[in-house]
């Protein structure tokens, strides 16, 4: 175990020295574990970006253009980050990742300003770049602590605060259907929604914040246990390695301990790395754009007059939650890669039906977005607990952390694409006070990134094929 950090000690002293006084190592970790999954149920604002383009649209005369820029932007932040948050949080401390969470209150404070005084869009974007960050740092600190508290159990550890994640959103979704985020014409109040979110994430960061001391301590309290002659001693927290053991347990495995600079380098010279990193590029990045131009979607697909974006927001977030639990249940009862692996599969098929059913102009975008969000919701469930089986839990911070680069690439070039077809291709007339298409556009973009979707699949199944299932 990494010792800790200055920073870390500097800035978790005073807080370590009053709890650990005061409760014991058992209740350290159950309040940490706790605090980190209650932090996860307000950090998925993100996710509610297509309610919030309509009044971009409408107010301050965004085009597909521009609006996926701010998406892409705010891809960027969330993922293209990670590599950089998650060494952070392996090398110093969870406590020093925590703090980006508190940038989420200045980036929804400019992104309100750029609103109201409708400033330039580049400036709308950076507040989202500003919000997606300071959102992967507070998510990725309650995974991270989860994660490393309870290793024996990797599907449950972490598919909670995954799924605590999802259903953030799909509390905002029906919160945000209140009157408080109501303007007098009924349309989201955007300068409320924003100011209320700041406030909120200054109370959240904080309790994220004491999260990460608490991991501190238990840290501390374990390194104190090193050479002490004590019934429990420390060892090599592996994928499937309690926190504490007796002595008589492999005690012996300290000795043989990879760095994790080490471990870092060998993950990044695997050629499955690669593979799994241009899959995740491919499924991800698609899946990011569907999230951001659900309110673009709603006017085209199906029967538009009977689509709603707020409802395809909460259709999307519920069978994304409620899959997620699932998901990771039975990815904790399997507990094997290649059933992992076959499971993911089958996530991954549920988000190409839901591509396929756009690019045909399928009816009923409701069916749509819940294909769509259940095929998100488990693949981004599985994922991480496959990458844990395969290079190790102790690196998942730098692991995970690098492969989720990869979606804010494919969400920046699709996200492109997808808007220069949009605002190019999809021509409307006014028709008995509504805006009809002309003919629909979108079979094009959809069947490509159903494409991408199921050769991202395959380059999965392929990395199994020829290497993983050589290493179990």
């Amino acid at each position: 175990m990494a010792p800790i950090s200055k920073i870390e000690n500097a800035l978790t002293f005073h807080i370590r020295r009053y709890l650990s006084d005061r409760y014991t190592l058992d209740q350290i970790r159950l309040w940490s574990f706790i605090v980190s999954l209650l932090t996860c149920l307000v950090d998925a604002s993100v996710a509610t970006f297509s309610m919030f383009t309509p009044q971009f649209i409408a107010k301050l005369g965004y085009d597909q253009f521009k609006i996926n820029i701010i998406a892409g932007s705010m891809s960027v932040g969330l993922y293209l980050t990670l590599p950089i948050l998650g060494y952070i949080a392996d090398s110093y401390g969870m406590v020093l990742l925590s703090l980006v969470n508190f940038a989420l209150i200045p980036g929804y404070i400019l992104a309100t300003a750029s609103y109201e005084f409708n400033l330039n869009f580049l400036v709308m974007a950076f507040a989202f770049f500003v919000i997606g960050t300071a959102t992967s740092g507070a998510y990725f600190a309650s995974l991270l602590n989860c994660a490393h508290i309870y290793p024996e159990r990797k599907g449950l550890s972490i598919s909670l605060p995954v799924a605590l994640y999802g259903f953030s959103s799909v509390l905002y979704s029906f919160a945000f259907k209140l009157d408080f985020f109501k303007d007098e014409e009924g349309e989201m109040n955007i300068r409320n929604t924003f100011l209320f979110l700041a406030g909120l994430y200054f109370f959240s960061s904080s309790f994220n914040w004491i999260a990460s001391c608490i991991s501190t301590i238990e840290k501390e309290i374990l390194l104190d246990l090193e050479g002490e002659d004590s019934d429990y001693k420390i060892y090599d927290p592996t994928e499937s390695s309690p926190l504490l053991l007796p002595v008589t347990s492999n005690a012996e495995n300290i000795e043989e301990l990879k760095s994790q600079e080490q471990k870092y380098k060998e993950f990044l010279k695997d050629p499955t790395m690669k593979l799994t990193y241009v899959s995740l590029l491919l499924i991800g990045g698609v899946i990011d754009l569907y999230m951001a131009n659900m309110g673009s979607l709603s006017m085209v697909v199906g029967h538009p007059e009977l689509n709603s974006v707020s409802t395809q927001v909460i259709i999307f977030s519920v069978s994304s939650t409620f899959v997620r639990l699932i998901a990771g249940v039975v990815s904790d009862y399997f507990n094997d890669t290649y059933r992992t692996v076959q499971l993911l599969m089958c996530c991954m098929g549920l988000v190409l039906a839901s591509f396929v059913l756009v690019a045909i102009n399928y009816d009923y975008l409701n069916i749509i977005s819940a294909l769509c969000g259940a095929g998100t919701g488990s693949t981004y469930t599985i994922l991480p607990n496959l990458v844990a089986m395969i290079w190790g839990v102790d690196i998942l911070g730098s692991t995970w952390g690098f492969f989720l680069s990869a979606p804010s690439f494919g969400s920046m070039i699709f996200g492109v694409l997808y808007a220069i077809r949009f605002d190019t291709a999809c021509v409307s007339i006014t028709k008995a006070g509504r805006s009809v298409f002309t003919y629909y556009c979108l079979t094009l973009p959809f069947g490509m990134f159903a494409g991408g979707t199921f050769l991202g699949a395959a380059t999965i199944y392929l990395c199994w094929i020829l290497s993983w299932s050589k290493r179990t």
